[in-house]
């Protein structure tokens, strides 16, 4: 739902007959984030009652779970650090402001231009190993590579567009 949600709202707002139906950015975000909260609410309580279904033993469960949590909560931090969840969330969407924001460098975005969906997906990976639950890792498995057919189908296109004739910006 979070990712339809984002998809229609973007495609709505590069539309401009359709963008006046679009939310406005405070309503957007408001949505945006108790649908994202959601995805991690719906995976804690599939992983809590699925527990133990991997079959994990206990050390590579705690090496795994550490594995995907560190750079998880990194990206994160680097998100509200360096970024901004407004930012992250599609503010270029509705503000051209954004679009002149530099590209940023910083924390995680030393290391990739997409450490918001690089790493910090990595957090549903840390939830299904901490809980060792075969369902979760399915979840988690298909919500890392989902959030990237949205980026490739929807984001990095939206991007062309609401950058073109200018140098690349953001973090994607």
């Amino acid at each position: 739902m979070h990712q339809i949600f984002v998809w229609v709202t973007w495609r709505f707002k590069l539309q401009p007959l359709s963008a006046p139906a679009a939310p406005t950015f405070p309503v957007y975000l408001a949505i945006f984030f108790v649908l994202f909260a959601g995805r991690f609410v719906s995976l804690l309580t599939l992983a809590w009652v699925d527990r133990g279904s991997l079959q994990l033993p206990i050390i590579p469960q705690v090496v795994l779970t550490a594995f995907f949590t560190v750079p998880g909560v990194y990206a994160m931090y680097s998100v509200w650090r360096y970024f901004g969840f407004g930012r992250a969330a599609g503010a270029d969407h509705f503000d051209p402001r954004y679009r002149d924001m530099p590209l940023v460098r910083q924390g995680i975005f030393r290391f990739t231009n997409n450490g918001m969906y690089l790493y910090a997906f990595f957090l549903f990976w840390a939830v299904a190993f901490a809980f060792n639950s075969l369902s979760a890792t399915i979840v988690a498995g298909y919500s890392h590579v989902y959030i990237w057919v949205h980026y490739f189908a929807t984001e990095k296109p939206d991007m062309k567009y609401l950058y073109r004739g200018s140098p690349m910006r953001g973090a994607g």
